[in-house]
């Protein structure tokens, strides 16, 4: 990033002045986020890879993209545990994850199956908060439109037969793989002689006719 550097605004009619600073060169990263040294904040994710100009004051972040002002955000003055997003610079299917709720995963997930719902639990429940779980449990459910919720049951019960903590890396394999459709073999029969002593095959007594 380049140095920073200040200017000074006038911010009302009634000459009290405040500082600004300028990043004058960060790129916009893969989540369409700027940082202002503090807290991140959204820009239009077309801007994704470009290079842009943010200016702060004390109550305000403003990102440039050739000189034109792309976004403003109220600044936060203490650090978030989340980015500060606004819907309108997220990609359509990103803006989806705002309706869900942990609510909905949880009875999906109950209806698809015991092993389902369990799974989903733990998704739900792993992270500091419910909706950083929001992405795997959509990404379930993509599963089931994929290859049928009977399938997505099979292979999470498969999955929770091992391991505590399932991944969706695992589960994905193991439905790619038709892992879940594999029967378990069965158990071979062990022959026991009869009561009355072991059957003996007619060519048997056919040779002993013979005189063999």
């Amino acid at each position: 990033m380049s140095a920073n550097y200040r200017e000074i605004l006038r911010m009302s009619a009634d000459g009290s002045y405040s500082i600004a600073v300028w990043l004058p060169d960060q790129k916009v990263g893969i989540d369409y986020m700027i940082s202002d040294g503090l807290n991140k904040y959204s820009v239009p994710f077309d801007l994704i890879g470009k290079h842009v100009s943010i200016r702060t004051t004390r109550n305000l972040v403003e990102v440039f993209f050739q000189t034109e002002r792309v976004a403003v955000h109220a600044r936060a003055e203490s650090p978030l545990r989340d980015p500060v997003v606004k819907p309108e610079h997220m990609p359509e299917e990103h803006r989806a994850y705002l309706k869900y709720t942990a609510e909905d995963f949880t009875a999906w997930g109950s209806k698809i199956g015991p092993n389902t719902g369990k799974t989903v639990s733990y998704f739900l429940n792993r992270g500091k908060a419910p909706e950083q779980g929001y992405k795997f449990c959509a990404s379930l459910q993509n599963l089931a439109k994929k290859y049928g919720s009977s399938r997505l049951e099979a292979a999470c019960e498969m999955l929770l037969s091992y391991t505590s903590s399932p991944d969706l890396r695992t589960l994905t394999s193991i439905l790619k793989n038709g892992q879940d459709k594999a029967k378990p073999s069965q158990p071979e029969q062990v022959k026991t002689p009869s009561s009355t002593g072991i059957t003996r095959g007619a060519d048997y007594y056919r040779k002993l006719k013979g005189g063999v």
